[in-house]
């Protein structure tokens, strides 16, 4: 029996490149699939060229919804899904030619419940590979040795874009909406990997990421400030209260998490050309209980490196040394 795979691709605003995601994945119509366009509140047009696709292919659904972002459109697409298998690309990037006969090779190998692939930056047509780090490509059983492996590159290997996963695995996680619209996608995969038996990282770049469309939310300036706190804390919360890790690798997992604080820390200090104003940018999202919880999480400094020394400031309160580090951190 052919496996079924289920594509959920949120879409807002991106009917210049829509059609470059979709047929990337037509191209494989040896395959057994669905693709479910869940239109995240477009403009008229993007939602009138969802509707013609889904009329002109059968194997293409589309709902409408309210905007909500990219994390509630996936999970409408998900709870509707009936593949084995969930890939969630997003609408503006796309994967290689002969990708689904890739990963079938490997999901054939195993009885795998995730598949972690590399990807591809694209920039003015220039293609360079994503993820320097090397993987085993070989079936992973033991949950911490997942977890380890997810962290290992040390850049939360968190995109749900180069991700197939079984289905299934949505009975067992919480899939409630949170108010971050960033860095949801590493929340989810956390919980993803949680409940994994089984999975593997493979070097293979099957999906390319493209940098040429202005209205993607992972693209643009990072806005909502708490709300990616609040998504932070909900991963560094999942990191402590699961039993199936071991405790004695959760300081090396936070240490991931808040390299990914630090890093949006850094891109809200950019927004703030002034030094004046991200000196008082820092003293005032320093003032939410929030932002403490997550800065004194339990890291080792082997795990962070120079970034350590950032965090101690931001744990002293220290924003005006912070701040000048950072300014020549820019100039450099």
């Amino acid at each position: 029996m052919k496996t079924f795979f289920s594509f959920v691709i949120p879409v807002y605003n991106t009917g210049n490149v829509l059609c470059r995601c979709v047929d990337s994945i037509m191209r494989n119509n040896h395959f057994e699939y669905e693709i479910l366009l869940i239109d995240d509140g477009s403009n008229e047009s993007t939602s009138c060229l969802c509707d013609d696709l889904a009329n002109n292919n059968k194997n293409i659904i589309v709902v409408h919804t309210d905007n909500k972002g990219p994390y509630q459109a996936r999970i409408t697409g998900y709870l509707l899904a009936k593949g084995d298998y969930i890939l969630t690309p997003d609408s503006d990037d796309y994967f290689i030619n002969d990708f689904l006969d890739k990963i079938n090779s490997y999901l054939s190998k195993d009885n795998i419940d995730v598949l972690s692939f590399n990807f591809l930056n694209e920039i003015d047509g220039i293609r360079v590979i994503g993820d320097s780090h090397k993987y085993s490509n070989s079936v992973l059983k033991d949950r911490n040795l997942i977890f380890s492996t997810l962290f290992d590159s040390f850049e939360l290997n968190q995109s749900l874009c180069r991700k197939c996963f079984k289905r299934f695995l949505l009975n067992k996680i919480d899939l409630t909406p949170k108010t971050g619209r960033m860095f949801e996608d590493g929340l989810f995969t956390i919980k993803l990997m949680l409940e994994s038996e089984s999975a593997m990282f493979v070097n293979d770049a099957l999906y390319v990421y493209t940098h040429d469309n202005a209205d993607s939310l992972t693209k643009k300036s990072y806005f909502y400030e708490r709300e990616q706190f609040e998504t932070i804390h909900s991963m560094l919360e999942s990191i402590e209260e699961s039993e199936s890790i071991l405790l004695l690798n959760k300081s090396k997992y936070n240490s991931a998490i808040i390299n990914l604080f630090l890093s949006h820390v850094f891109n809200l200090l950019s927004n703030q050309k002034q030094y004046k104003d991200r000196v008082a940018l820092l003293s005032r999202i320093g003032s939410d209980e929030l932002f403490s919880n997550i800065v004194n999480a339990t890291v080792e400094k082997k795990y962070l490196g120079k970034r350590y020394f950032l965090l101690m400031l931001l744990r002293l309160k220290m924003y005006s040394f912070f701040v000048w580090l950072f300014s020549l951190r820019k100039k450099t």
